[in-house]
């Protein structure tokens, strides 16, 4: 069970909290403010209150003994600086800073920082490919360039299984699940060329997202 330490509350802290939480880690949340930090509690192993830009309070929280330190603090970039520069001024294991542009992310990764979140920058990006069409249930980016979406099945490939259309060969990306529109909560994982495609339903595919576009006309 990983330790996850998430510094700032507020809705992307508390967010974050709820979803490791869920995944089954152990968080200690912290926050200045007793209100944000109250609204954390069902989430979080433990909650302090205290100012994280100040060294004497940091050295209280042992940094070093987490797997994880989240810097959530996203109405302050001074403090989120300061923040990201103490813990690994006292050698945490993994640092996460939130921020809201590039010359922000530039100056936490020259502080300490191992990698930078956006998270306005990051759900925009993914409101805007999710509603570009209808045919979009549901996408999730898993590295440059590359993705799993879950698509509407095209009609000319209705009632015919995976081998029939031979996906991987003539598209060049991979079915990873079925859904059949009459049992919409199970999703097929076995796949395999005898695969049948239901008349009215979705599939997960991954690959280049340029190519699932162009195939899946999006």
């Amino acid at each position: 069970m990983k330790n996850v330490l998430i510094i700032g509350l507020g809705r992307f802290g508390c967010f974050t909290a709820q979803k490791f939480n869920e995944l089954g880690m152990q968080v200690i949340g912290i926050d200045a403010d007793e209100t944000k930090a109250g609204a954390a509690i069902p989430y979080a192993t433990k909650i302090l209150i205290g100012d994280c830009t100040n060294m004497d309070f940091m050295k209280t929280l042992g940094v070093n003994n987490f797997d994880l330190c989240v810097v959530a603090i996203g109405d302050n970039f001074l403090a989120s600086l300061e923040v990201t520069s103490l813990l690994k001024d006292l050698h945490a294991s993994y640092v996460v800073s939130r921020a809201s542009g590039e010359k922000e992310e530039k100056f936490l990764l020259r502080n300490g920082a191992d990698y930078v979140v956006f998270p306005e920058r990051e759900m925009a990006s993914w409101t805007a490919l999710r509603f570009s069409s209808e045919q979009i249930k549901n996408y999730i980016d898993v590295t440059e360039g590359y993705a799993i979406f879950e698509v509407t099945i095209p009609k000319d490939w209705h009632g015919k299984t995976i081998g029939e259309i031979n996906i991987r060969s003539k598209f060049g990306i991979n079915v990873l699940g079925i859904r059949d529109a009459q049992f919409p909560m199970d999703v097929t994982m076995d796949i395999s060329p005898s695969s049948l495609l239901p008349v009215d339903g979705s599939i997960l595919v991954l690959g280049p997202t340029s190519r699932i576009r162009k195939v899946f006309h999006l």
